[in-house]
């Protein structure tokens, strides 16, 4: 990212990435972002492009009520602004903009080339065969007024005519063709998927990429080590604010628990690695997998399309890729450690879309 004197980010697209996602991160919104980028397609974003964003001031809820109105806002908001802005602006501004633009570009050049054209050759033609003064004046008079006139005739009627047909026609077909590909995406994943889709992966990325700054502030006995390890544990509250609107209140006690277990066992996991202790090691580490153990347990008590099984291999997985990582950073191994990230990453993304596929499929309505 690149931060200017007026406050804005010039922000990378990296995989995964969607507007709400960036609004929710920058505390900003789907439209300001919208604003400051027309030219961008919010639905094909592309890895490495640039975009500008102004970040708000983070406010977070402190109590049930306000995060419940916090979440059932979100949803509301996510729903009306990505579900109905981007269709309508999408297919508005297309197909209005290319059929202005290509029938007022193709009447106008196709105008002014032809008249000039023909004018030039004409009259450059007539003027030299017929020879002297007689066929210059000629030539030129001859050139100039058939020249012009079939120029301004066939450009204006080649323009209009190419231009209002263009115009019409391809943005009316892609208007069309982009509602009926926009409904037909509809029919497999409504909005609310791609909502919780986005709200999850949010909340995953969070999770490593706070496990993994805490895990550098431990090694390296920051300053800010503590100020790092009360924002990790603010992604437990994260993760139950977004299942509390499914599961509950006591549903969601229980997962802030567990994952708040799964943070502090990593923890004392890495200070039993830099103090080389085995045996702290040994009982840290199967803790670890205790309670992630207890976590897919939850997942599938709560949601009939999340089995232990898919939830244990997950689990298994993501403590693996950070046990790995973590040795490496002890180990110095820096430039391992930073490539082999990309792959947790992109297995956290997994669980979110996991999640996100199971409770659609639980509340379809």
């Amino acid at each position: 990212m690149v931060f200017n004197m007026n406050n804005t980010i010039r922000y990378t697209i990296r995989p995964y990435d969607t507007i709400w996602m960036l609004a929710q991160v920058f505390n900003t919104s789907v439209d300001d972002i919208m604003e400051l980028n027309p030219d961008i397609d919010p639905r094909n974003l592309r890895i490495g492009q640039v975009v500008t964003l102004i970040p708000g001031d983070h406010n977070y809820p402190t109590n049930s009520n306000q995060q419940n109105a916090s979440g059932n806002n979100m949803n509301n908001n996510m729903r009306n602004n990505m579900g109905n802005n981007m269709r309508n602006n999408i297919s508005n501004n297309m197909g209005n903009n290319m059929g202005s633009n290509m029938g007022n570009n193709t009447g106008s050049n196709m105008g002014n080339n032809t008249g000039s054209n023909m004018g030039s050759n004409m009259g450059s033609n007539m003027g030299n065969n017929t020879g002297s003064n007689m066929g210059s004046n000629m030539g030129n008079n001859m050139g100039n007024n058939t020249g012009n006139n079939m120029g301004n005739n066939t450009g204006n009627n080649i323009g209009n005519n190419t231009g209002n047909n263009m115009g019409n026609s391809t943005g009316n077909n892609m208007s069309n063709n982009m509602d009926n590909d926009m409904d037909n995406d509809m029919d497999i994943y409504t909005e609310e998927f791609y909502d919780l889709s986005s709200l999850f992966r949010m909340l995953w990325v969070q999770h490593v990429y706070w496990t993994r700054m805490a895990a550098v502030a431990l090694i390296h006995d920051l300053p800010e080590t503590d100020f790092v390890l009360r924002r990790l544990l603010r992604n437990s509250v994260d993760f139950a604010n977004a299942l509390r609107p499914y599961y509950g209140e006591e549903a969601a006690v229980e997962f802030t628990d567990l994952m708040n277990g799964h943070l502090t066992i990593a923890a004392e996991l890495i200070n039993a690695l830099l103090a080389d202790d085995d045996q702290a090691i040994m009982d840290a580490d199967q803790r670890w997998h205790d309670n992630a153990e207890q976590i897919a347990e939850f997942f599938a008590s709560i949601n009939p399309n999340w089995s232990v099984e898919d939830w244990s291999a997950m689990m298994d997985e993501h403590l693996e890729l950070l046990s790995q990582n973590i040795t490496n950073m002890i180990a110095g191994n820096y430039e391992e450690s930073i490539n082999d990230f990309d792959t947790i990453e992109s297995q956290a993304i997994e669980m979110a879309d996991m999640m996100a596929e199971g409770i659609e499929a639980q509340f379809p309505d």
